[in-house]
């Protein structure tokens, strides 16, 4: 399944603009810092992004 380019960008600007619970969440998560799991953030999934996202639950993310 092919991502939807504009879904894209704007994941990546919201990437770049996150709000301060997300950039203190992301802080917590990102780098395997909990439990060694890891996580990516703003990620499309269909039509819709997912503000974070642990790979291995979505079985059709390519990350």
């Amino acid at each position: 399944m092919q991502t939807d380019p504009i879904l894209l960008d704007r994941a990546r600007k919201m990437r770049r603009q996150m709000t301060e619970p997300e950039t203190r969440l992301w802080l917590a998560l990102r780098g395997k810092r909990l439990n060694d799991v890891k996580f990516t953030r703003q990620v499309p999934i269909g039509s819709y992004i997912a503000d974070f996202l642990r790979p291995q639950c979505a079985p059709h993310h390519r990350g």
